[in-house]
Parts: C-alpha cells; sequence; structure tokens
C-alpha cells in the first residue's frame, strides 16, 4: 500500500486524508461497564429487557433510524420488521443470524450505539459510532449509563 501511493506521490498522511473525503470520519468508544455487586449480571439483564421495550425513538439527541435485537433476530425500521440476516447484500443464499442478547441502534447520522452484556460476568459493553463528530459519543455514553441505570 505505501508503495502504491508513493509511487502516485502521495505520504500515507495524504491517502488517509482523501480517504476521510471520500467516506468521511469515523469515531468510536468502546465502553466497559461493571457491576460487581451481587445480581449485578441479573441487573445489566433487567436493563437490556427495559431498553428491548422502550421504543427508542432518539439516542444522544439524534433520531434513531432503525434497530436490531439479536434476540429474535428481528431488524426494526421503516414501519416494519424483518429478520436480520448473514448476508443481506445477497438475499438467496441468506441465512437468518444466530441469536445473542445484543442490541444496536442505528441512527440518522450514520453512527450507532450496540448494548452487549457478557453471558457469564456482571460485565457489560456499549459499542458507539459517530459519523458526525466526537461529541456524539460522549452524549452516546451519558444516555447509555442513563438507560442502564448507571
Amino acid at each position: 500500500m505505501a508503495g502504491h501511493h508513493k509511487a502516485q506521490g502521495q505520504t500515507l498522511f495524504d491517502a488517509v486524508d482523501a480517504l476521510m473525503a471520500k467516506v468521511g470520519t469515523f469515531h468510536n468508544r468502546l465502553v466497559n461497564l461493571e457491576d460487581p455487586r451481587p445480581g449485578g449480571a441479573k441487573r445489566f439483564a433487567e436493563a437490556m429487557e427495559r431498553i428491548r421495550r422502550a421504543g427508542l425513538a432518539s439516542l444522544g439527541g439524534e433520531k434513531v433510524a432503525s434497530w436490531e435485537d439479536f434476540q429474535t433476530g428481528l431488524w426494526h425500521g421503516e414501519g416494519r420488521s424483518e429478520p436480520i440476516l448473514d448476508r443481506p447484500d445477497n438475499r438467496p443464499v441468506a441465512l437468518p443470524i444466530l441469536h445473542s442478547n445484543v442490541l444496536k441502534f442505528r441512527l440518522e447520522g450514520g453512527g450507532f450505539a450496540a448494548f452487549r452484556p457478557s453471558g457469564t460476568e456482571p460485565k457489560l459493553k456499549v459499542y458507539l459510532q459517530s459519523r458526525t463528530d466526537a461529541a456524539l459519543l460522549d452524549r452516546l455514553e451519558a444516555e447509555a449509563r442513563t438507560l442502564l441505570g448507571l
């Protein structure tokens, strides 16, 4: 890759800048939450159910465009629900995904928030991404902590 861009008269920094101009900038954050008190895993499981039932219309001030519930295997958006497929780009050969206790909320601005509790420990990970600005990550994290009761 470096040789290719050098032959084009570009540094790797030039190549990254060109890529960012083409596809945009992605800001990411992983939030590791832990509740070591007795019953912590149960509290996280209850929080996931609250979020699942909440019907969130927005997160961090951005509208939720769609959301995926990997436990039920359903995508929800545009007024309908349909199975989450492993190859949505090739529906004739696609298969339904394996079920797991994960929720993913896709935002209108291109970002997302995903919640995944541990199956064995009182821990929960929140994966955040923004396609607009890094400040959205702060708002998403704050709202995620509120939704989880932390």
